[in-house]
């Protein structure tokens, strides 16, 4: 629900919204769309003159003329543009002012688009070509297969599995969910640029401009954009609603509040664990799945950090949201915000005992005035309402770790959430002590599989960049490996299975076994295959029913001894070598 890396908008497809904002601002909000969506064309085709050298000298004027045209029905008088082009361009603007449309109707889906009116049309039960001057424009309806492949796999197949495809650059697409991709074919050499999106209340439709020319010009872009925000689907229809409420599985409702895209939670039953004065509270209903975050920025902490891990913690948990037959009733996380100079530390103390250790008194308050960094715990016991979990977040003026984003943190927090989720049923007592395996698996597996998809969130709506992350990872596994020439490969992630061996490696001050699995992540992953987010997913799924070494065995298709051999083996590969396997997952929420 917050600002994410995307570059078509809901509005292009507002005829699709069943409920919704006024007219008048459905209106606004599709130009702006609108706007986003050309200047997301725009960096597009600028990556593709950069591919390009012998185009390099064309104008930017040119993106922003042809960006000015204005759609014209065949219906509709025609407009044209009044300013005269200042810059020499290879397609002439008044041509595209005056270029009409007809409306394309399907006769068995019943979809409707504006196309331009010389360009010949083909359509089958799925399929529609669009053929016009060096450009060919498909247009795929998937949903109509009614087949149950979902965008994962659908994106999956044609961006990473089909062979004949390159993606030169792609980009996860919110609201709706989607991909976009630019690249080219192998079989003809021809550009493109595609789009698969998930339209609310239809499915999936995929979208192609493709040209024989090793270009994408601008009239071409200016048609399929043109066509997209056309589009009207047989299940749409807009109310006029003044605000958006989401029924929940709780017998509650949320109002999302426009201004920080937060739901608002309005059940009075669910403790409220009363913070000091001057602290800073805010309360939300992740949307999908049924967790409320409870945010407390104490006195002192900056207001700006507040808001930026407020926005990380809570973008990550959309992104990545805990399935909704995970546990009984809701999940509550706290998150504790200080200062560490200038909060009083007592006070956060006292607070933070209220809800972790009620009763304790002095005992816990002393030890939560000792120092510590960032972290995450699970607090309640089995069967108790609500499942309760907390992040702390310490500050100084500015974020503690300066040497990366405070997105990555937040990500990695909120995984670690996901991952205890899935073991709330066990008792503590199950769990038989620091020197054991968790139940929800080893600690080199726990901490990899944070570091991993934190950084993948992190890339996508934050600062990161993930291939050049994971590439600074390998080089420090690589180095480490080397230096600590005792350690037999197979053994390295043995060395990091439990809490204690953890604690230990830590106070020995070289923990590298434990950081050298977020490299295993990536080569498990690796040696997998397919589908990476649904392999994650399946093997937490699975972890009540078979336990972490089944599951294992269920997502990833070998024993962990098995992989702890072929890690081994990974280690002794040339470091060129073994960055090779990096390739960045695609991201999409369930």
């Amino acid at each position: 629900m917050l600002v994410l890396k995307q570059i078509v908008s809901l509005a292009l497809a507002i005829t699709l919204i069943s409920c919704g904002p006024s007219p008048e601002e459905m209106a606004r909000t599709k130009v702006v769309a609108t706007e986003e969506f050309e200047r997301a064309v725009a960096a597009a085709l600028q990556e593709t003159a950069m591919a390009q050298p012998s185009e390099t000298s064309r104008s930017n004027e040119k993106l922003s003329e042809v960006n000015s045209l204005i759609h014209t029905p065949t219906d509709a008088p025609t407009q044209t543009v009044i300013d005269e082009p200042t810059s020499s361009i290879g397609v002439d603007a008044t041509d595209l002012v005056h270029v009409t449309w007809d409306e394309f109707v399907h006769l068995d889906s019943g979809i409707k688009f504006d196309h331009p009116a010389d360009w010949s049309v083909i359509a089958d039960l799925e399929v529609v070509h669009l053929e016009g001057d060096n450009a060919h424009i498909v247009v795929e309806d998937i949903a109509s297969r009614n087949d149950g492949v979902g965008l994962e796999q659908v994106v999956t197949d044609m961006f990473e599995l089909d062979r004949d495809y390159i993606d030169e650059s792609g980009v996860i697409l919110a609201e709706p969910a989607g991909y976009t991709s630019t690249g080219r074919f192998v079989s003809d050499n021809s550009r493109a640029i595609r789009f698969v999106i998930d339209y609310p209340g239809y499915g999936l439709i995929h979208w192609i401009l493709r040209t024989s020319d090793n270009i994408l010009s601008d009239e071409h872009i200016f048609v399929i954009e043109n066509m997209m925000a056309s589009l009207v689907l047989p299940q749409s229809e807009t109310k006029d609603v003044e605000r958006k409420v989401v029924e929940t599985n709780l017998n509650t409702s949320m109002e999302i509040d426009d201004d920080t895209l937060c739901a608002t939670y309005t059940n009075a039953d669910l403790r409220i664990f009363e913070a000091p004065e001057n602290t800073i509270t805010k309360r939300c209903k992740v949307e999908a799945g049924n967790i409320v975050i409870d945010f407390n920025g104490y006195e002192g902490v900056n207001r700006l950090l507040y808001e930026e891990v407020a926005e990380a913690i809570f973008t990550a948990a959309e992104l990545f949201p805990i399935p909704l037959d995970t546990f009984d009733g809701v999940g509550q996380v706290v998150v504790a915000i200080w200062h560490q100079s200038k909060s009083e530390l007592l006070e956060v103390a006292q607070h933070r005992c209220s809800y972790v250790m009620p009763g304790l008194g002095e005992r816990c308050w002393s030890e939560f005035m000792r120092p510590g960094g960032i972290g995450m715990a699970r607090l309640s016991q089995v069967n108790e309402y609500p499942v309760l979990f907390e992040v702390v977040w310490p500050t100084l003026d500015t974020h503690i770790d300066r040497d990366i984003t405070h997105w990555q943190p937040a990500a990695h927090e909120w995984i670690h959430i996901y991952q205890s989720a899935h073991v709330v049923k066990y008792l503590r007592s199950d769990v038989e002590g620091f020197e054991y395996i968790p139940l929800i698996g080893p600690v080199w597996m726990l901490e990899g599989f944070a570091d991993f998809f934190g950084l993948l969130i992190s890339d996508q709506v934050g600062e990161d960049d993930f291939t050049t992350r994971l590439f600074e990872w390998f080089e420090y596994t690589n180095r480490d490996y080397m230096v600590n020439s005792g350690v037999a490969g197979s053994n390295v992630l043995l060395e990091c299975s439990t809490p204690m061996q953890q604690v230990e490696a830590e106070e020995r001050g070289n923990p590298w076994q434990c950081v050298a699995g977020r490299v295993a992540i990536v080569r498990l992953l690796d040696l997998a295959g397919a589908e990476p987010m649904s392999r994650f997913r399946n093997y937490y799924k699975d972890l009540a029913e078979f336990g972490w070494e089944e599951s294992f065995l269920r997502s990833f298709g070998r024993t962990a001894e098995t992989f702890y051999e072929e890690f081994g083996e990974f280690l002794e590969q040339p470091l060129e070598q073994q960055k090779s396997i990096i390739s960045k997952p695609i991201l999409i929420a369930p």
